[in-house]
Order: C-alpha cells, then structure tokens, then sequence
C-alpha cells in the first residue's frame, strides 16, 4: 500500500502536466512537441518496466492499426526518398512528418496498450477542458495577431490543427451521455475554435467549421421531442450561415479572403495571371497532375519537383513570366495528394492514404461501444482529408504533432469511459 500512494500521486502529477501541455498547445510547436515528447518518454518507460502487460482487448487492436498504417507509410517514404537517392540531404519533409507519427502512434499504442485507466467521467471531463482552453487561447492569438505571418506557426496548419480540437469538442458535445455542463464547455470550446479559425482567413479549413455546425445540428436534432421546431431552428441557422457569408464578401474589408478567391480564379481565367494564392494554387495543380501523369509509379522526386516550380515560366515570354512569379516562390503544390504524387507517384501518395484509410478502420471499429469517440475519430479523418486539398499540412512540424496527439486523445477518453455507458449514446 505505501508504494502505490506515491505512484498514485505521480501519475495524477503527470497527467496534469499533460493537461496544461495541452491547453496550451495552441500557443506553441515547440509546447506541442513538448507534450508530444514527453508522452513518448513517459510511455515508453511504461512499457520496458512493466512485465507483464495487461491482456490485450478491442482498444489495443484499434491502436495498432494506427501504428501499423503509419510505419508503413514512413517505409514507403523512405522508400521513395531511396529511389531518387534523397535520404540525405533530404528535400521533402515526409521522413521527419513520418517519424512523428510513428512515435506518435506508438506512443498511443502503449497508452492503451500498456496504461490502463481507470474509467473516469472526471478524466474524460479535464481533457474537454483542456481542450476548450486550448481553442479559447487560440482565439485570443488570433485576435492578437494582426497579420496571419504572426500566427505561432503556418496559418493552414495552425487553423487545420485547430480544426482537429474542435471536431473533436464537437463529438463530446454532441455525446448525450456527457453532463450538461460538459457539452455547453465542450460547445464554447467549438465556438471560440470556430471564430479563431474564421480570423486565421484560412479558407481551405473552413469547411471544418460545417462539420462541427452540422454535428451539433444532429445532435440536438436526435434528442430533441419536438422535431418540426428543430428543423426550423436548423434552417433558421442555416440561414444565418449564408447570411454571415454574403455579408463578408459584401464587406469591403473581406475578412474571411472569399472575395479574393472568386477574384482570382476570374483573374486566371481572364488574363492567365497566377500572382495571388488561389491563382498559384491553379497552376501548381495543373502543373503536379501533369507531372503525375508523366511518372505515376515513381514520381520525379523532391529536387525535380522544385526546379519544376521554381522554372515556371521561365524560358517563356517576358509576360509569362511576369504572370508566375509567386508561384516561382513556392515550395510545394499545396494540395498534399498531387503533392505526393509528383514527389513519389503511387509509392509516396499511397504513404499518405494509408493514415487515411486508417482512421476511417479505427472509427468504425470504435462505433459499437464507443460512438462518441468514433466519432471523433470521423472529425479527424475529415479535417486530414479536406484541409490538404490546399495545403501541405505534414510539411509543417505543428500539424503533425497535433494529428498524432488528436488520434491518442481519442483513445484515451474511450479508455476513461463506461464501453456499455457509451453504447446507449
């Protein structure tokens, strides 16, 4: 009994060092990767001392599947990096994005694996908390930086790693067997995350916000007994929706960059001018699906697909050039499929699906007995999917972190809930 107090305590310690961690990590990478590496420490020290480890169930087999979809997607990016003898000095950013997801996974492996919690409604509780905060701080940096350069890192990838918080606030909000209390935090969590992305004018992560909206829509819809006032009080709020939008491309200012996406893809059109980000977005597309077709097995590697970019329109009329030069200063083809790709053809892009495909495994595997947590597992699956179609996101240390701390969070809150509880969500 005296030995198992001061375990006892240091675990409580350690978690709550994890929860601040967390609540902070919309501040920092490097608060993220602090919580990120000591997870990884932590459970790794777990796993070499205790002997021998707790019989595995259904969780454990969900983990593994995340650690086996991300090892094999870092070995085909090493692989591909092997062909085009990139290893070192490497080019592309997909080794060190796949070792932090494969440490990630593992670490998540070992939580479930080897950490047996105890079912807790009051851990399940301190991590939307956390969570909340972290969106809550979130708006504030946004609110305080007054250029999008001045976020605490790439604004995509801040804004998508904020969308991984809220889909995730958004399926405790919508988990009827939460307390009251917990879905409205988890629900101002949503909204501050929302409005923090709105002002991040990341447009590509917008869609997010739908899916939240959409699953709280739901949600109320199930539970409520008076279903014809729910659906006025849906199409009310979708009316409200298209409203706010029309009234910010309206708005001379264009808070939210809409007016300015329509704008340039009428600019390409009309005059072939590729100088603004929707426009560059326009032609690196063309310009990695073309390549693509060329090499669909292998790709052309990291440093061709650089000079590809970096060449464009040079060599060609003085006007053509003119009309390129910010794509000239891109560095990938912001759209994470073709960026895969272009950079490894089937090899490097089947990578990139493999987390995909595993996500969507997972979240099925967990509906049964863990609805809630499925569906989070289904928000994060659509932030991934939908955010990089104009993004990159992996190219960047902050996202990556996030999307592995996300998965493991999942897994954790359905560790800490009733599994015959959460059936009758």
């Amino acid at each position: 009994m005296s030995g198992t107090l001061p375990r006892f305590r240091s675990a409580q310690a350690a978690a709550g060092v994890a929860l601040v961690l967390l609540a902070l990590s919309s501040l920092s990478s490097k608060i993220a990767g602090t919580l990120w590496g000591l997870t990884f420490i932590g459970t790794a020290i777990l796993a070499a001392r205790q002997r021998p480890w707790p019989i595995s169930d259904a969780l454990d087999q969900i983990a593994r599947v995340w650690l086996v979809a991300t090892a094999l997607g870092l070995t085909l990016w090493i692989v591909s990096a092997a062909i085009w003898n990139e290893l070192y000095p490497q080019y592309s950013s997909e080794i060190n994005a796949g070792i932090r997801l494969v440490t990630g996974a593992l670490a998540a492996y070992w939580l479930t694996r080897v950490v047996r919690f105890r079912r807790s409604a009051t851990g399940s509780r301190a991590i939307t908390v956390a969570l909340s905060v972290a969106s809550l701080v979130a708006l504030v940096v946004a609110q305080l930086a007054h250029e999008r350069e001045q976020l605490p890192s790439n604004a995509i990838a801040w804004a998508a790693a904020l969308g991984l918080i809220i889909t995730l606030l958004a399926a405790r909000a919508a988990d009827s067997t939460e307390s009251a209390r917990s879905r409205i935090v988890a629900t101002l969590g949503v909204l501050c995350g929302a409005i923090a992305i709105l002002g991040s004018q990341s447009r590509g992560v917008y869609p997010v916000i739908v899916w939240c909206v959409a699953v709280l829509l739901a949600s109320w819809y199930r539970r409520s007994v008076n279903r014809a006032r729910e659906l006025i009080v849906s199409a009310l709020s979708g009316l409200a929706i298209v409203i706010g939008l029309a009234i910010a491309i309206a708005h001379p200012a264009d808070p939210l960059r809409l007016r300015e996406a329509v704008t340039s893809v009428q600019q390409v059109r009309d005059t072939q001018q590729y100088n603004t980000s929707t426009g560059a977005r326009v032609y690196l597309f063309t310009l990695a699906w073309r390549t693509f077709k060329e090499s669909p097995w292998i790709g052309v590697g990291a440093q061709n697909r650089l000079a590809h970019i970096h060449r464009s329109g040079l060599g060609e009329s003085e006007a053509k050039a003119a009309a390129l030069w910010h794509v000239r200063d891109m560095g990938h083809v912001h759209n994470a499929y073709l960026h895969h790709g272009m950079d490894g053809g089937v090899i490097s892009l089947l990578g990139f699906l493999l987390p995909l495909g595993a996500l969507a495994l997972m979240a099925v595997r967990l509906r049964p007995h863990y609805p809630a947590s499925a569906l989070q597992m289904w928000g994060i699956l659509f932030v991934h999917a939908v955010s990089n179609l104009t993004s990159v996101n992996l190219a960047h240390n902050y996202y990556a972190l996030m999307l592995v701390i996300s998965v493991a969070l999942v897994l954790v809150q359905a560790r800490l809930v009733v599994p015959n509880v959460a059936a009758r969500t």
